[in-house]
């Protein structure tokens, strides 16, 4: 890119020297010349093209005025910022027609001389584009930490992050049941499927989903958050004043999950039971080492075990199914758990 050339004409030499020191500061490649007449300025730019011309209306000899007009006729494009002592309404008839891009009027501010030179060279700086600020980073620890801190607010047995396949990806505290996680999940992720087709009936879509549950030995509460949910285990209060305020407490995690996930840094091993031991189909969901004690020792139960193991299960008794739904007929059949009266005739 060729330097911009600029020349200014002004007989005050100081005047002259300090408009080239404050040209000079806005790049330092611009070629600068002071002429002191017009003469001397016509001749220059003869010589050369110039894409900037200062000069003072009244000049000894040749005026500013006639000097622009003559330069006009060889160099039409050329850029002029005329300088003078009177306003536009007061300029004399000579200078009315003038064709100029910025009239000065002395005693001139050196901000407005900067701001028509640059609008005339074309080095306006372009506005900063409005850059879109990065959300920082949220690590593990971070949201480990707010779970943490969630339980301690609510005094809950646990709060834990469930991913949508039923896996928990983030837990804290304990469970407050042996297997909680075969007994209940497989059904929690049911509500959570559920749930998210429900979201999508809106329009647009919500973001929330909220289920709270009260149980005589805990309470739960579960909410979506993005693609996971989050489930709160509550320990047993009288009334549901401590559950409506738990609500709250919450859904204002939940919020701060759903942003907080968005930039995260969360790739959590998966803290699930060993599901690795292949199962028959139909008996998914069944802990599988109570399923091969039971084909073990069920060969032959009479019709009364076959009853009592029923009932026992029914009402969740320690020696029960665990999961009744995923037991099959033909599973119970292996077991020896259907006794006569179960069979097809």
């Amino acid at each position: 890119m060729k330097p911009k050339r600029v020349l200014i004409v002004d007989d005050a030499l100081e005047l002259g020297r300090l408009l080239k020191a404050t040209l000079s500061s806005l790049d330092s490649s611009i070629d600068i010349k002071v002429a002191p007449t017009a003469e001397e300025a016509f001749l220059e730019i003869s010589k050369q093209k110039i894409d900037l011309l200062v000069t003072d209306f009244r000049l000894p000899g040749m005026s500013g005025a006639e000097l622009v007009k003559r330069i006009r006729q060889t160099q039409p494009e050329i850029k002029v910022i005329l300088i003078t002592g009177v306003s536009e309404t007061q300029m004399p008839e000579e200078g009315k027609n003038l064709i100029v891009d910025f009239f000065l009027k002395k005693p001139m501010e050196i901000a407005d001389f900067l701001s028509a030179s640059k609008k005339c060279l074309g080095l306006e700086e372009e506005p900063e584009k409005p850059t879109k600020k990065e959300e920082p980073r949220i690590s593990r620890q971070q949201i480990v930490v707010r779970l943490e801190s969630l339980k301690s607010n609510l005094n809950a047995f646990s709060v834990c992050l469930i991913d949508d396949q039923g896996n928990i990806r983030l837990k804290t505290g304990e469970f407050p049941e042996k297997n909680f996680e075969i007994r209940w999940l497989p059904t929690l992720l049911n509500i959570l499927t559920a749930d998210n087709r429900v979201i999508h009936q809106f329009n647009p879509p919500i973001a929330d989903g909220v289920h709270s549950f009260i149980g005589p030995n805990f309470s739960m509460i579960l909410v979506t958050v993005n693609e996971m949910a989050l489930l709160t285990i509550l320990k047993p209060e009288p009334g549901h004043n401590h559950l409506i305020m738990a609500l709250g407490v919450v859904m204002d995690a939940q919020r701060e999950l759903m942003k907080a996930l968005r930039t995260s840094e969360l790739n959590i091993e998966t803290v699930q039971p060993d599901r690795s031991r292949k199962t028959e189909p139909g008996s998914e969901g069944v802990d599988q080492e109570f399923r091969e004690k039971i084909q073990k020792s069920g060969k032959g139960v009479k019709k009364d075990a076959a009853n009592q193991f029923w009932e026992a299960a029914s009402e969740g008794e320690e020696g029960g199914a665990g999961n009744l739904e995923g037991i099959s007929w033909k599973d119970a059949e292996k077991m020896g758990l259907l006794n006569n009266e179960g069979k097809k005739k």
